[in-house]
């Protein structure tokens, strides 16, 4: 009886997530409420299940469920229980009755609810469909359904369910989560949001808020969002109309009487925030349990964001693998067909008694030439992988560091941060972005170079968030500018061509994109964008 079931535990920081969502759900519901893991172990008990049987956490977490004081009065119960765990554990839900023997000795009669929860997809191991945690709850017979609890249940259920179907896209996920979180709170308006400096940008919503739709824009100072990335738990506001907050310009703009939102961070900076919302005051009082499944929404989305964003850099790689290919087999073949050719002729002159020096000179360059392009390819590689912990940095002096090195004291630079300074990047990597751009412009436009940066915000520019480098070079004229970032392409003899392509891998390494084009008022122009800058209230 005593054998755990052959699951394996989830990963540690998926069991923190659901201890502290069970725990904030049901800590103080009246309803017996527990969390065990695939093998039968219990995680989580709330105190209502573990006054019943006069017990402490320490004596019952970590225990096989069915060997805990709740079953332990009848082996019959035991073998039952395990078949029930065992089948939840396979993804079957399980709604049963059974008995509890309470430290009083009175033997009470319960409904108990086995819930199983699906395991997320992870990045290194496609889609997991095995079930990594299960959801307990149970009532007596005699006592009232708490229906906030078990709704509550079923809600998280249905998010786990709907967040590991592998066909759905990561839109379609987004859309999936407001939906549920829209249809269970009872609030019209759910929406998913980017903050990009002093700029709140609506990515997906429901509801039929016309300021809250996809694409829709707002200042950060307007929205409700500023509360919300302010704080480290979940913002509520209720009857706004009644509160001092009725006297913000976010009330006038938006007008919502209800709203609870929970912010979005990716690694250590705020990526955004998951909201929901209602032009009309909530009949019941949003409560802690609403709370606790708002927060369980938001640190979903996290862990879907960074997978997503894991998914689409590991593609680029393979990508730039296969262009490495193409280099290796193409780009440093010429070269060593010179180097080749010098010294059969270097051969050639010194047995007809002639030094070679010359012949050996231009063999030397072709040789020098090769080294070039190798180091080249191997900063490629090297500055595309991944940007794994991103450091918050200042725009203007990663810039103004860069052009100390890469351009003459003849050049000129200036940096404009007006749409946002601060934000998450690889400093060194980034650095090399701005070296190449400049190197770039002063190779294209001579010593005497003006070149402007400037940070763009979705408002201004359209798109996501950023920042520009513009020269008073010549600019492209007839050369096709997606061309300017393909290995190896150069319009300079001496040039290998991989200048543009590293900022390329380097801002594919950080999940951003870069465009070229011709400035407006003639000279070349850099556009990244896909920049997350800090907050600015």
């Amino acid at each position: 009886m005593s054998d755990s079931l052959p699951g394996s535990e989830p990963p540690p920081s998926e069991r923190s997530l659901l201890r502290e969502f069970a725990d904030l759900l049901y800590g103080s519901k009246t309803c017996y409420a527990g969390v065990l893991s695939p093998d039968g172990s219990l995680e989580y008990a709330n105190a209502a299940a573990r006054s019943l049987v006069d017990a402490s956490g320490a004596d019952v977490e970590g225990a096989l469920f069915w060997e805990t004081p709740w079953f332990d009065h009848d082996p019959e119960v035991q073998a039952a229980v395990r078949q029930h765990v065992a089948a939840a554990v396979g993804g079957e839900r399980r709604q049963f009755t059974t008995t509890h023997e309470a430290s009083d000795g009175e033997t009470v009669t319960v409904d108990l609810d086995l819930q199983p929860l699906p395991a997320p997809a992870v990045a290194d191991a496609g889609t997991r469909k095995d079930v990594f945690a299960v959801a307990v709850t149970g009532h007596r017979e005699t006592a009232t359904d708490d229906g906030e609890a078990e709704a509550t249940l079923d809600a998280l259920a249905a998010l786990y369910d709907s967040t590991t179907d592998d066909e759905d896209s990561f839109g379609e996920r987004v859309q999936t989560v407001l939906e549920l979180g829209s249809d269970h709170l009872g609030l019209d308006v759910g929406f998913y949001t980017k903050i990009d400096g002093g700029v709140q940008l609506v990515r997906a919503s429901v509801g039929d808020h016309p300021l809250l739709q996809p694409g829709e824009q707002a200042d950060l100072g307007d929205a409700y969002c500023k509360e919300t990335i302010a704080e480290s738990s979940p913002t509520v506001m209720e009857d706004v109309w009644q509160t001092p907050f009725a006297d913000d310009p976010a009330y006038d703009v938006f007008g919502l009487e209800c709203y609870i939102g929970a912010e979005i961070r990716l690694g250590d900076t705020t990526h955004g925030t998951l909201c929901f919302a209602d032009r009309e005051p909530r009949a019941a009082p949003i409560t802690e349990s609403d709370e606790a499944f708002v927060s369980a929404l938001a640190g979903w989305l996290e862990h879907e964001l960074e997978h997503e964003r894991e998914r689409e850099q590991l593609a680029r790689q393979a990508d730039r693998l296969e262009e490495f290919a193409g280099v290796v087999a193409h780009d440093l073949r010429n070269p060593l067909n010179v180097a080749s050719g010098h010294l059969d002729l270097a051969a050639t002159q010194i047995a007809a008694g002639d030094s070679g020096a010359e012949a050996v000179a231009d063999a030397q360059s072709a040789v020098d030439r090769m080294a070039e392009l190798v180091e080249d390819v191997r900063s490629l590689a090297s500055e595309g992988a991944v940007v794994g912990n991103p450091e918050t940095v200042s725009l203007r002096e990663v810039a103004e560091e860069a052009a100390s090195t890469a351009l003459p004291e003849t050049a000129t630079l200036t940096v404009e941060t007006d749409a946002g300074e601060y934000l998450s990047a690889d400093p060194e990597r980034l650095r090399t972005v701005f070296e190449n751009f400049f190197r770039n412009s002063r190779e294209h436009g001579g010593d005497d170079i003006a070149v402007t940066v400037t940070s763009v915000d979705p408002q201004a520019g359209g798109g996501d968030a950023g920042f520009s480098v513009v020269d008073d070079g010549p600019g492209f004229g007839d050369i096709e500018t997606a061309q300017v970032f393909e290995q190896g392409y150069t319009t300079r003899p001496e040039g290998t061509g991989y200048g543009l392509s590293i900022v390329e891998a380097i801002v594919d390494a950080h999940g951003w994109t870069v465009s070229a084009a011709d400035a407006e008022g003639g000279g070349a122009r850099f556009d990244v964008r896909g920049v997350e800058f800090e907050p600015e209230l």
